[in-house]
């Protein structure tokens, strides 16, 4: 259980590389500012009321109404709250990055209170509590909605409120202006974040079984951990053609690759104990399309989601059973109301709300939001943050020319570009941290560290063992870009 809960907790980092990544450079300290508050403000929230309202030992069919504060929690539950915190703080999380980079702190404070404390455990309680209207149990003999671990109890209802945030709050300034360039400022971060969800997922969907000790755990288990990484898989495989297919000139895609595999494996969230491998792969390949549907019609609808966590999350979950699902109803009826119950959250975030703050005004959110939350120039940070063109870059080594600055220190690949290289990026500029001389000539398409440290004309040799696969005229092998 321990080592479980230890990796739902990396599933918030990946979720903050993921989101850091995303979003332009000058805006990462504030989201990342924003992960943390999902995770400390959560768990004040969900200690204080937000357990009471899931799981309290008092409670009616639609919400729960004792052990507030833990008051007269017996200490053998207290490893189900922190279970159960994790996922209201991945509900949490979800919303911020759909709102990123247009929402004021305090605002976005309280809304973060709101729905790890009121929002995802009322949702919770019909679920999973025992007693509430939707869950499996003696009293709902005609519902029993199952939904092993959280497709649309923990996944949905974020999708939901980032859907609602997302729309109310209205797009970035100049989002959608021809021309206007929003995309990450770093895509290794968000393919680390990517990774990261990945293993995390595993955990999130064989550990919802909550024991392993029992006859059976471990089947359950190991077909639960199976099954996400077939359904990630094909619905990975599928957004990353469809994709291709849909927007035609665009390469393929890594984005829309991770976000299809995120996809996959929150569409099987619900049924992963339960359903057979081929079940798996056929929920993806249906995942993977709606992802894709999905996401273009957020972007025809200009509404902004800088991460496309409405294409992620806010999906049906296909199945979640082979055997036990006669009727189509059980399942769709509950996902309306917690449509609607996650609805109820955008009076919180409408642009003419006059009781929370939670958009920022295009003063404030043009600069940046990083100056927006801190507006003291911090000494431990080197990451090319937009300042003034006299102290540009004041505390990095790197000098970058004015055609560099504006989309980023390293600028996506062109046309032009055969064999693109960071290095050289690195090599002409007079690094402060470099003892080494390092001349690169023009004449040098790949500079390499090799070539200046052995002065043998063993490169060479080296090199010509691949040239069979690299020839212009080849065939078999389609290694040579166009120019």
């Amino acid at each position: 259980m321990v080592g479980t809960i230890g990796d739902y907790q990396v599933m918030q980092c990946g979720f903050a590389f993921l989101e850091a990544g995303s979003v332009r450079a000058k805006n990462t300290t504030n989201i990342l500012m924003k992960n943390l508050l999902d995770v400390f403000l959560g768990a004040v929230a969900y200690w204080a009321f937000g357990y009471a309202f899931a799981f309290g030992d008092q409670s009616n069919s639609f919400i729960g109404f004792s052990n507030f504060f833990f008051i007269n929690l017996p200490d053998t539950s207290l490893s189900f709250f922190f279970f159960h915190f994790v996922f209201a703080a991945t509900a949490a999380t979800i919303v911020s990055g759909a709102m990123a980079e247009r929402t004021s702190f305090l605002g976005y404070m309280i809304y973060s209170v709101c729905i790890t404390g009121f929002v995802y455990p009322v949702v919770s309680h019909w679920a999973w509590s025992g007693t509430g209207w939707l869950g499996a149990g003696p009293g709902n003999p005609n519902v029993g909605y199952q939904d092993f671990a959280g497709s649309s109890v923990v996944h949905m209802v974020g999708g939901t409120a980032a859907l609602i945030g997302a729309s109310v709050l209205g797009p970035r300034t100049g989002r959608f202006t021809n021309g206007s360039d929003f995309r990450g400022h770093t895509v290794p971060l968000v393919a680390l974040g990517g990774f990261i969800l990945f293993f995390g997922f595993f955990s999130f969907n064989g550990g919802s079984q909550a024991s392993i000790s029992s006859p059976g755990d471990g089947v359950v288990v190991a077909n639960a951990i199976t099954n996400t990484i077939i359904c990630g898989a094909a619905a990975a495989l599928v957004s990353l053609v469809l994709g291709k297919l849909v927007y035609g000139k665009m390469k393929w895609s890594l984005l829309v690759t991770i976000n299809g595999g995120l996809t996959g494996m929150v569409a099987i969230c619900a049924g992963c104990n339960s359903l057979y491998a081929w079940g798996a792969f056929a929920t993806g390949i249906i995942a993977g399309a709606i992802f894709i549907g999905v996401s273009m019609l957020v972007e025809k609808a200009q509404i902004d989601d800088p991460l496309d966590a409405v294409a992620d999350d806010f999906t049906l979950p296909p199945v979640s059973s082979q055997d036990e699902m006669t009727s189509l109803l059980p399942y769709l009826y509950p996902l309306k109301t917690r449509f609607l119950h996650s609805s109820l959250t955008c009076v919180l975030s409408r642009r003419d709300s006059f009781t929370l703050p939670l958009p920022v005004s295009s003063q404030d959110e043009i600069p940046s939001l990083f100056h927006y939350l801190c507006p003291l120039k911090t000494r431990f940070l080197t990451l090319p943050l937009p300042v003034s063109s006299q102290d540009r870059f004041l505390h990095s080594p790197l000098p970058v020319s004015s055609q560099d600055e504006i989309p980023s220190l390293f600028p996506y690949l062109s046309s032009q570009d055969e064999i693109p290289s960071l290095f050289h990026y690195l090599c002409p500029l007079k690094t402060r941290f470099l003892t080494l001389p390092l001349p690169v000539s023009s004449q040098d398409e790949i500079p390499s560290l090799f070539h200046y440290l052995c002065p043998l004309k063993t490169r060479f040799l080296h090199s010509s063992i691949t040239c069979v696969f690299s020839r212009r005229d080849s065939f078999t092998l389609h290694l040579i870009v166009s120019s």
